[in-house]
């Protein structure tokens, strides 16, 4: 999670916050992740939070406190409401076709060779070894699907090349959750 100093109504631009989520932690729950992320906003942050990939997932609980004006989904697996309709877009892949995830002894999911190589694919070979010794195995914790959308604004971005997230399911997303096309880098 990245919090950001910049948006609707700020003026000038404090510094990024990136909060590590304790994904490794077996006994953390999705509680824990969002008091987290307030720790280490606290109340010195601007009104913008940017979640990307599977922290995203808990941008909705996040943004639920009232702390935040706008929260900017990176590449985000967007969860349903809890007992809405089946979205439109969910008819769609959401991700594209990966190598499985694997599990250490602790029961961490880990990201295979085959797969590290895929989300680092435009990267040379020396970066790729690079970004793969920084992946940390984590635990498998499930965020509960938000009973609503909370009202500050949202944006979702999608990358044209992501190998993971599929591009017209994002699209899709964006348009049926947030009422925006999808911004696309």
């Amino acid at each position: 999670m990245t919090f950001l100093g910049r948006g609707p109504g700020c003026a000038t631009v404090a510094p990024a916050i990136t909060v590590d989520l304790p994904i490794d932690d077996p006994n953390a729950k999705w509680e824990d992740h969002v008091r987290c992320v307030e720790r280490a906003a606290d109340g010195s942050v601007g009104p913008v939070i940017v979640g990307h990939s599977r922290a995203g997932r808990l941008l909705p609980h996040v943004v639920a406190g009232g702390a935040y004006a706008h929260a900017v989904y990176l590449c985000v697996a967007v969860p349903p409401i809890a007992g809405a309709p089946p979205r439109r877009c969910d008819r769609l892949p959401m991700l594209l076709d990966l190598p499985p995830a694997e599990r250490d002894l602790r029961g961490r999911l880990w990201c295979p060779r085959e797969r590290a190589e895929r989300f680092f694919a435009d990267c040379s070979r020396s970066d790729q070894e690079w970004a793969q010794a920084r992946l940390r195995p984590q635990f498998d914790i499930r965020y509960p699907p938000p009973s609503t959308w909370p009202s500050a604004s949202a944006t979702y971005v999608a990358c044209r090349d992501d190998r993971a997230v599929n591009l017209e399911w994002a699209r899709g997303v964006s348009l049926e959750v947030f009422g925006q096309p999808a911004v696309e880098l």
